[in-house]
């Protein structure tokens, strides 16, 4: 039986769904930006529902699926439809905004609220990166890769990396911005995995191009200061480090002020830096100020005060140590 045209235009933008579970709050959050009338798209899905175009899951009351054959032929009707590249934007617009809510460092709980959404941000990058636009091109892979980096998923973050790479590249050039994130991002990586030598040049160039791009007074070129002296540091590269640490501090009290979180780590890092080399009594008014800026800032019970103030309670330790022995 032929759908009335309200329905086959639902129809055709649930065909645009990975063949896997999705939720409805995605599909209203699409047909309002394409002012569908509400009403038609209940009667839409109640239809599709009644002729077992679509599926509602039991376990989830917000829960859809569509039957594979299904999909496919309601996405070759699609392609024909005239309205067809505005349904894909608003299909593209909602995943791209979910890709910007993934943290670098999610939570478990953040995780397993998103599992649902990752097989169609997938479908997104690998059939409609077309209809991404140039300022969320970045986010569509790197949404995915801070996904799985998160979970320790080293080897599943890594392609999306790339081809991160690779595609900002082609579409924006050489010299954007969004070319020093993506090769920052695979060099945080490699530096997780110990692949310093893969990690180096690539730090390297996205520091060199932030400063060319953004000039040297900015917040991301402190950040690639900061990351190229970490990886040094993890290296053991101590007089390398050193100074990027320091220059990563400098430039964020000068940008972010004195009470910043990312000053404190820095802060920290640096004092590590000192504790590490045995310099404890460099190290301590570091770690002091690191823990009164995060005390202030984040609290005291935050992850981030933890690792602070176990940190400044070993350097004591070792400082007590010490001055026994003599």
């Amino acid at each position: 039986m032929e759908l009335n045209p309200e329905t086959q235009k639902i129809a055709g933008l649930l065909s645009l769904f990975a063949a896997d579970i999705f939720v409805w709050k995605w599909v209203e959050s699409m047909t309002k930006s394409l002012n569908w009338d509400e009403s038609d798209v209940e009667t839409a899905i109640e239809l599709l529902y009644q002729r077992h175009f679509v599926q509602c899951l039991e376990e989830d009351l917000y829960g859809y699926k569509i039957h594979p054959l299904i999909r496919e032929f309601l996405k070759d009707k699609l392609t024909a439809d005239g309205e067809s590249k505005e349904i894909k934007q608003a299909f593209t617009n909602t995943f791209m905004e979910i890709a910007q809510t993934i943290p670098h460092t999610p939570t478990l709980e953040f995780i397993n609220s998103l599992k649902t959404a990752i097989s169609h941000l997938t479908e997104v990058v690998e059939n409609f990166i077309d209809t991404v636009s140039d300022k969320n091109l970045i986010w569509a892979f790197t949404g995915l890769a801070w996904f799985y980096e998160g979970q320790g998923l080293y080897a599943l973050a890594a392609p999306w990396y790339k081809q991160c790479v690779s595609a900002v590249r082609l579409r924006l050039g050489e010299n954007h911005p969004d070319v020093a994130s993506s090769l920052n991002n695979l060099a945080y990586l490699y530096n997780l995995q110990g692949r310093y030598e893969a990690a180096e040049p690539l730090f390297q160039q996205a520091l060199e191009l932030r400063k060319q791009l953004l000039g040297e007074n900015h917040p991301d070129v402190a950040t690639s200061f900061n990351n190229l002296a970490n990886l040094y540091y993890s290296q053991g590269r101590y007089e390398a480090a050193e100074p990027l640490y320091i220059q990563a501090l400098e430039l964020r009290k000068q940008l972010l002020g004195e009470n910043h979180p990312d000053v404190a780590t820095s802060f920290n890092n640096l004092a590590l830096l000192y504790y590490s080399q045995g310099r404890y009594e460099a190290a301590e008014p570091l770690y002091i100020q690191a823990l009164e800026i995060c005390e202030q800032s984040l609290g005291i019970a935050h992850p981030n005060t933890i690792t602070i103030r176990a940190s400044y309670a070993a350097c004591l330790r070792e400082m007590s140590q010490r001055k026994r022995k003599l």
